[in-house]
């Protein structure tokens, strides 16, 4: 697989799911989805929750409800006589979005397809490569403190755990992707599209060390520092690395330096598979039907996406995360600092556009990063400031003919955050590019396995589906998401 595959790339109405297959056909037409919430969170009095499809536009007084709840309802929306997940979008979605003209909170869908539970604001979710960011604070911690430096070794801290071909890789390069350490995850899933062989390897407990031996089967790129490719093995082995120079374990370092600093009750490091609490269900959606990856074992991402959260914790780690809790100013800087213009992560994070831009005209910039297990997906974004934040976590992870319901989302809220000049909201559905393949027919054949699908969920019978329907899995893999907001030059980075 190439580089390039494997990319975290910042495009204008891209794809929010990476493990998301190429389907372009759009949905049929949106009746309301199950009976939803929303709750503004302002000092001001709470005006009605609406799910017309009307819309307000901003006020100085506070955040357009109306326009956010039009918003999420739409990303769960189902087509007439269909089932949750049905024509592209999510099964169950929930937001936070917290600014200086107001917070609004709102949750629509259903997070369980068994018992048709309501996805309620407090659910839990796997944060999955959210994770990174935590992970990367507890290192540059190291890095304040004076016992690591950027340039510090793996191979200083762990002797002889990399080939002696990057025996030298350093722990910048594993916290911005630079290391050429392939991602293990290839090796450990060969097939994407086995569900049953993916359901049984994610299910099974492994140490870290068995990790970095699938990893180290692998092809390792020739010269560490010379580009940027996402993977996941890169944190796996800060995470080793920082238990052994602090002789604790991962669950009590982020409990100790990250949770509680943070007020973040309800979030762990999990080492246990499946989560007890009420949660979004993970659930994968293909061709074949809706997939329960609930019993996951959270082992298979351990340091680079095993937390379990909530949105009110997600906000409230990138908030003190802001606020100069963890780190201070000059090493957020940093680590807001991407590898170059076109690859947009820095060091734990990833430098979105903004749709808001400042005083003088200048595109703006916000910082976060996404998270994808097997079956859900979140993401954060927050100012640099931390002012203005969006926050968002989904279950239903469409495998093909996916809607951009939560690109839609997120957009809708930069821009009803923005308290001065904006850009226009993004393109969500552009026209398909013209073909002269016939397209292929989406296979109808059962799962041959034990595990029974919860949905014969197909795509729409009056819509073809892409003829590239179906690429290599291993260029699904990388848990990264693409953020339909503009980019950002050289220039405009200068300049703030």
């Amino acid at each position: 697989m190439t580089s390039s595959s494997r990319r975290t790339t910042i495009a204008v109405a891209a794809s929010l799911l990476t493990l998301s297959l190429a389907g372009t056909a759009n949905a049929a037409t949106p009746t309301p989805a199950p009976p939803t919430t929303g709750t503004p969170t302002t000092s001001a009095p709470a005006k009605p929750t609406s799910s017309a499809s009307s819309t307000t536009k901003p006020t100085a007084a506070g955040l357009p409800e109306s326009t956010l709840r039009k918003a999420l309802d739409d990303a769960v929306a189902v087509p007439q006589g269909g089932k949750p997940g049905d024509g592209g979008n999510a099964i169950g979605i929930m937001v936070d979005v917290r600014s200086p003209k107001g917070n609004w909170s709102g949750t629509a869908g259903v997070s369980s397809l068994q018992d048709k539970r309501k996805v309620q604001i407090t659910d839990r979710f796997r944060a999955a490569s959210n994770t990174k960011t935590m992970v990367a604070v507890l290192a540059m911690q190291e890095v304040e403190a004076g016992r690591w430096k950027l340039d510090t070794t793996v191979d200083s801290v762990l002797p002889g755990l990399f080939p002696e071909s990057h025996r030298k890789v350093t722990l910048k390069q594993l916290l911005n992707h630079t290391s050429g350490a392939p991602d293990y995850l290839h090796t450990m899933i060969p097939d994407l599209f086995d569900i049953p062989a993916v359901q049984k390897s994610t299910a099974t407990a492994r140490s870290d060390e068995a990790l970095i031996k699938l990893a180290r089967e692998m092809p390792w790129d020739d010269k560490p520092g010379a580009k940027h490719d996402y993977s996941n093995t890169n944190y796996v082995v800060i995470g080793m690395m920082l238990e052994k120079v602090t002789g604790k374990k991962m669950p009590a370092l982020l409990s100790e330096r990250i949770f509680t600093k943070a007020g973040m009750t309800d979030s762990v490091y999990a080492t246990s598979a499946g989560i007890s609490q009420a949660h979004l269900t993970d659930y994968a959606i293909t061709d074949k039907g809706i997939f329960d990856f609930d019993k996951q074992h959270p082992s298979y991402l351990s340091s680079s996406g095993a937390v379990v959260s909530t949105i009110k914790d997600m906000s409230a780690f990138y908030a003190a995360l802001t606020s100069g809790k963890f780190v201070n100013q000059k090493t957020l800087t940093m680590m807001a600092e991407p590898v170059s213009a076109t690859e947009r992560y820095g060091l734990g994070m990833i430098v979105f556009g903004d749709l808001c831009r400042a005083k003088d005209g200048s595109k703006g910039m916000m910082i976060g990063h996404t998270g994808a297990s097997l079956g859900t997906s979140s993401f954060v974004m927050t100012s640099l400031d931390g002012s203005r934040q969006i926050t968002l976590a989904l279950t239903g992870r469409q495998y093909q003919n996916r809607k951009p319901g939560a690109e839609m989302f997120i957009a809708q809220a930069q821009k009803a955050t923005c308290s001065g000049p904006s850009d226009d909201l993004p393109n969500m559905n552009p026209a398909p590019p013209k073909s002269t393949e016939t397209p292929k027919p989406t296979s109808s054949a059962k799962p041959t396995s034990s595990a029974k699908p919860t949905s014969s969920a197909k795509p729409p019978a009056d819509k073809a589906p892409s003829a590239s329907a179906k690429p290599t899995p291993r260029a699904a893999l990388p848990q990264q998401m693409e953020i339909p907001v503009p980019d950002i030059t050289e220039a405009d980075r200068a300049a703030r």
